[in-house]
């Protein structure tokens, strides 16, 4: 930075509302000796006085001490202003604030921040309120600061929270930990977390809503290792729990929950069902974003069990807020859903359409399978356009594509079967339509069995 920031670049640098990159650039302009703008910084926080903004320079020379030095400089920046939310803040603000500065400082210096008394409670929330927002943008990254509040869940004996407390504190962590490594796709370590989860519970105070938050996960864990019986009957006992406990919103959010493992075991009307009863239960200003996910799952529900004109409706009434604040792949999946509306209403060249912008999307994010399955979706529609040589080669070439990552079982006799009939040239829009649904099926339910309809 070859010029002196403007006072409220400084304001927002102190305030922790910079980015992580101008972050970095204020800290370098300071260090690099600007007395000027380290009297202004002081000025307005004169809390680092007594840290890295004190005079002469930090880093000493050059090279690898210099280096250190400078980490050093951003840590304790870091630190300063989370210090200054301690001194004046409340804990939920001191909570909000800690969380602003781990999300504008990611890849500076979150890693070595070292809480002191007092700033760890705020802290661990943090940490847990990071790991949340990551899980759709960036699952290792939500390990990460998962694993940053199991560490800190222990030290919060040093706050003056008894034994019970700090066992509830790493009950709550290494559920959460656990539930970020099933996102990131590590089933087996996920198990083990969540049951360590479960021990950490039983010396603490057996508090239910934490207990029930545990069982729930173990559900999720349950329904990505496509085991959604168990899932469907563990979402069941919280339910019974929540209700038991008087926890009308947490037994409303369970209902959803067995709502989509309901539907992953085939069976779109009960599915519907209770999603609708789980809707009418919660609490939206408790979690708010329970609304979208519901409106997703109640759009997908309809289109599977074929409701397609109630869908199309519920898709017209409700597509702004299905799109609104969606990342790309949920807008992508959204496409593949309408493409399926208008292929089971008979509008064959909007469903093209569609199909293959699903396709597209999911490409660019290097989701393989579903781009095949949106693919063999879109070679249904072209053999009932009576376009069937593009049909063939479009359903050959899903069909290598499932093949090369290792489909197996049941969905293997699937894609095997579909690459035979256009080999025999034996394929018909039903069959090719089927198999699509059960691949659909057959990645979250490991005991979906393919049956074969040729005509």
């Amino acid at each position: 930075m070859s010029h002196h920031p403007i006072t409220a670049t400084l304001e927002s640098f102190v305030n922790g509302d910079l980015p992580a990159g101008e972050v970095r650039a204020i800290v370098e302009h300071l260090l690099g000796g600007c007395a000027v703008c380290r009297r202004r910084v002081l000025d307005r926080a004169p809390f680092l006085a007594d840290g890295w903004l004190a005079d002469g320079d930090p880093g000493g020379g050059g090279g690898a001490e210099h280096e250190a030095a400078y980490d050093e400089a951003i840590r304790r920046a870091v630190d300063g202003v989370l210090l200054h939310g301690d001194r004046v803040l409340d804990h939920k603000a001191r909570t909000r604030r800690l969380l602003a500065i781990l999300r504008r400082t990611a890849g500076v210096s979150e890693h070595r921040l070292t809480p002191h008394r007092g700033r760890r409670p705020a802290l661990y929330e943090a940490y847990l309120a990071r790991s949340w927002e990551l899980r759709v943008e960036d699952p290792q990254r939500t390990v990460v600061f998962a694993r940053l509040a199991c560490r800190l869940a222990g030290d919060l004996g040093q706050d003056g929270y008894t034994a019970r407390q700090v066992a509830d504190f790493e009950a709550r962590a290494w559920g959460e930990l656990g539930n970020a490594l099933r996102i990131a796709g590590h089933y087996a370590e996920a198990e083990s977390t969540l049951m360590q989860a479960f021990d950490h519970w039983a010396a603490g105070s057996r508090a239910a809503r934490l207990r029930n938050r545990l069982f729930e996960l173990s559900a999720s864990l349950q329904g990505a290792l496509k085991r959604n019986r168990e899932a469907i009957a563990t979402l069941t006992l919280v339910h019974a729990m929540c209700l038991e406990d008087g926890d009308r919103h947490g037994a409303g959010r369970a209902l959803m929950s067995k709502a989509l493992f309901t539907s992953y075991a085939g069976e779109p009307l009960a599915a519907l069902a209770l999603l609708r009863e789980g809707l009418a239960a919660i609490d939206r200003r408790r979690e708010p974003e329970l609304e979208a996910i519901g409106l997703h799952n109640e759009l997908l529900f309809l289109v599977d069990a074929g409701s397609f004109r109630e869908a199309r409706r519920f898709l017209w009434q409700h597509r702004a807020r299905l799109v609104e604040g969606e990342g790309r792949l949920q807008r992508t999946r959204l496409t593949g859903l309408e493409g399926r509306i208008h292929a089971g209403l008979g509008e064959l060249e909007r469903a093209e359409r569609c199909f293959r912008a699903a396709r597209s999307g999911f490409e660019e994010d290097g989701l393989a399978l579903p781009a095949s399955t949106a693919v063999i979706e879109l070679a249904a529609v072209c053999m009932r356009q009576g376009r069937w040589e593009e049909a063939s080669e479009l359903g050959e070439r899903a069909a290598d594509t499932f093949m090369a990552h290792g489909i197996q079982g049941e969905g293997l006799m699937a894609v095997v079967t579909l690459q035979k009939a256009f080999e025999l040239r034996l394929a018909t829009s039903v069959l090719v339509e089927t198999v699509a649904a059960f691949l659909r099926r057959h990645e979250n339910d490991a005991s979906a069995r393919f049956e074969i309809r040729i005509a």
